[in-house]
């Protein structure tokens, strides 16, 4: 089997390349590690599960992957693998697991497999794993958290004032550690990532420059709002929070009806000012910071409340 690590950290390009390699090559192994970032299952809300201002305010990428299942949060201490193959049986994809967790429990990690495609470390999750199928291609990809940043794993998880109506995925929630922590012979990231390679292939080879090329065409479609937030499924939203109600709905990221009942506010103007709006972190800020006579905490009490 074809081995690959990537020698990038950049989560848009990374993701590009999963594409690329699923589409081009039926049979391989893929590693990367990425800077700090959430990525989100193609079919979950980025508003609902994702704490957005946090996000926004510390410079954190959100990404949408092509493959189901639930948030995960990515730094350089988390491991991100992916196999693909031209066999697309579910029974293929518990082996792949069934292995990944025999190479951990060949470094003396007592990994298990729970929850089918799961994996946990003394009852708590260092795995989260989904799949993407096309024809008689299925990929496989899943994390390690290996030396992640586990308060910011707490940080970027929802925490609306608010409640959401959908029909998109939610997340499962689980307590999480990381795996060196549990090493009985510590060693760094790159040795680890090294170790379990030689459990998957013999020998690790450059991504080739046609895939290179081909996930530079499909980066823009990662790093974009309507693939990463506007795909989220329609939704509405209700938020009572000191003095504001507040509700609205939103479809492909854009706010069709909203409702606001403030005293301290002007109502009226304040919805009409939204209606139609990109239900975008910066976009609404600026919608509301405009609002003439607008005070500093009224306008941040507002906003707080929207996400």
């Amino acid at each position: 089997m074809l081995c690959f690590i990537s020698q990038y950290n950049n989560p848009y390009f990374n993701l590009a390349l999963e594409e690329a390699l699923f589409e081009s090559i039926p049979n391989c192994f893929f590693m990367y590690r990425n800077s700090p970032c959430v990525v989100l299952g193609k079919y979950q809300n980025a508003y609902q599960e994702v704490n957005y201002p946090y996000c926004v305010k510390n410079n954190i990428p959100i990404v949408r992957r092509e493959s189901g299942g639930g948030a995960v949060y990515h730094d350089l201490g988390n491991i991100n693998f992916c196999r693909i193959s031209s066999n697309n049986s579910i029974a293929i994809e518990y082996d792949f697991l069934d292995k990944l967790v025999s190479a951990l429990n060949d470094m003396s990690i007592n990994a298990v497999r729970k929850n089918d495609i799961d994996i946990y470390l003394n009852d708590k999750k260092i795995s989260g794993n989904a799949q993407r199928k096309a024809k008689s291609i299925s990929m496989h990809h899943g994390t390690l958290l290996y030396n992640a940043d586990l308060q910011s794993v707490k940080n970027i998880t929802n925490k609306s004032k608010g409640i959401y109506s959908t029909r998109a995925i939610s997340s499962r929630k689980a307590e999480v550690t990381n795996i060196v922590e549990h090493l009985e012979n510590p060693m760094n990231i790159d040795d680890f990532m090294n170790a379990m390679v030689k459990h998957f292939c013999d020998s690790v080879q450059p991504l080739p420059k046609e895939i290179i090329e081909k996930a530079k065409a499909l980066e823009p479609k990662y790093n974009s709002f309507e693939w990463s937030f506007a795909k989220s499924p329609a939704f509405t939203y209700s938020c009572e929070y000191e003095n504001i109600k507040l509700s609205y709905s939103v479809k492909k990221g854009i706010i069709q009806e909203i409702s606001l009942d403030c005293d301290f506010l002007d109502s009226q103007f304040i919805t009409n000012a939204l209606t139609g709006a990109t239900l975008d972190f910066y976009e609404i800020s600026r919608i509301i910071n405009s609002v003439d006579k607008m005070q500093y905490s009224q306008a941040k009490m507002l906003i707080d409340c929207i996400f």
